[in-house]
């Protein structure tokens, strides 16, 4: 079989935009949003940001010829260093359109060949099945709304560890943003991103974009987490000997503590399994921070556990935790990132019932031979 990529015919365009629209609103920004009407708008925006209405900004868009005539298109877009693969609808199997795409990624001077893979997918799936291809990144959902405990086969619950999320002082919020940028940095700067001092000038301008008024930033959710020392503790219901927590400062008992559609007042006692969400005295081991995304969603930025406190069961129990408090504020959908080099956390994050929305994969790719001719 032999393929060949050529530009995509500009009649069919608009035709394109509304499918790649729906494609992205029902395998990428519904199963992450949780609300209809929400992830329509998101998925639009996404779309209108690298294919406008009026014509692609910094992308390629290439139909697809095989030996029969059209077989479908790819979507993509150049990076220093790399060729990205947005997206792709093409019936010939993976092994045939794979170095086509590898030739292509070359000709531009690309050093490593990345697919974004939408889960139901077939096309970016059938490509990122070739041997070669390592994780680089993935984004996962837990669907609160379908009764998922945020619970998936971990240990035994007479043995899980106790958390309780304890919501930030302005104290705590300083050193666990020192601790954090820091830490953001150094992934930063391991992924290549340039110097040690960009990377944290980077890591730096991030955490301003997300906090721009610190604790009391808004749809933002920070909390402390604090190992109960006793494994036979009593869990107590959420909110017991604090005021509910709501867009990272304390709210009121009533409606205009909520975000968005997100309720500020879990109606019931927030228990799951060993895990319980309230204030209590305790060994603070770590925190949680989570990004409220009304009317359904929200979204874990991170979960830091001090070097001391990891090894102990106590970041499967502040991700039950965190699940266990969006749940009962009405959230129906729970996201998270995952770096691809951190297969503990994804095979954690699988285990409580998350799974993969967006994958970003990356195949290195090796250099040419050098052609030589008669001397």
């Amino acid at each position: 079989m032999t393929l060949q990529l050529v530009p995509f015919p500009a009649s069919r365009y608009a035709d394109w935009r509304t499918e790649q629209v729906e494609r992205r609103y029902r395998w990428q920004f519904l199963p992450l949003w949780g609300d209809a009407a929400t992830a329509r708008e998101r998925a639009l925006a996404a779309v209108d940001q690298l294919a406008p209405v009026d014509g692609l900004s910094g992308t390629q868009l290439h139909l697809v010829i095989d030996d029969d005539g059209e077989a479908g298109w790819v979507w993509t877009v150049r990076h220093p260093g790399d060729l990205l693969v947005l997206d792709a609808s093409v019936r010939a199997p993976g092994e045939a359109l794979l170095p086509v795409l590898e030739a292509h990624a070359r000709a531009g001077g690309a050093e490593v060949l990345l697919v974004d893979r939408m889960d139901p997918a077939s096309t970016t799936t059938a490509l990122t099945a070739a041997a070669g291809f390592r994780p680089a990144g993935v984004t996962m959902a837990l669907d609160l709304a379908a009764g998922g405990e945020g619970r998936g086969g971990g240990a035994d619950a007479a043995d899980a560890a106790i958390v309780r999320l304890v919501p930030m002082s302005e104290d705590s919020f300083e050193r666990y943003v020192g601790s954090a940028v820091a830490e953001y940095a150094e992934v930063i700067h391991s992924a290549g991103a340039g110097t040690w001092d960009e990377a944290l000038d980077r890591s730096i301008r991030d955490y301003r974009v997300l906090l721009p008024e610190g604790l009391g930033s808004p749809e933002q959710a920070l909390f402390d987490v604090v190992a109960v020392p006793a494994p036979d503790a009593e869990p107590q219901p959420a909110g017991a000997g604090a005021q509910p927590l709501v867009g990272g400062t304390i709210g009121s008992a009533g409606a205009a503590g909520a975000v968005g559609g997100i309720a500020a007042v879990a109606a019931e006692p927030v228990l799951t399994g060993g895990v319980a969400v309230g204030d209590a005295a305790g060994e603070p081991v770590g925190a949680v921070w989570l990004g409220l995304r009304p009317p359904a969603a929200a979204f874990v930025y991170d979960v830091h556990l001090r070097p001391e406190a990891r090894g102990r069961g106590l970041g499967r129990a502040a991700m039950e935790a965190a699940a266990a408090w969006c749940r009962a504020r009405g959230v129906r959908v729970l996201g998270a990132n995952v770096q691809g080099s951190n297969l503990a956390a994804r095979a954690m994050y699988e285990s409580l019932g998350y799974r993969p929305v967006v994958e970003e994969l990356a195949l290195p790719l090796a250099p040419l031979e050098p052609v030589t001719g008669p001397r």
